[in-house]
């Protein structure tokens, strides 16, 4: 957090990301974080997934 206080994992559980074509992209063992204000995902959980990841001005562009 910003003030520096750890928070705690709650749970451990699965995403599914729709993705613009239409399929969907499951993303597993996603932590929650209780009071956590963003939603963060690891470049390395995509990469397991065997997705391609293209990052180019500003832009991340992600093909499963």
């Amino acid at each position: 957090m910003r003030n520096g206080h750890a928070l705690g994992i709650v749970g451990v559980g699965i995403v599914k990301i729709k993705m613009y074509d239409g399929t969907i992209c499951i993303v597993q063992g996603v932590r929650h974080v209780k009071h956590l204000k963003k939603n963060l995902l690891s470049i390395e959980q995509l990469d397991d997934l065997e997705c391609k990841i293209h990052a180019e001005g500003g832009f991340l562009k992600v093909v499963s």
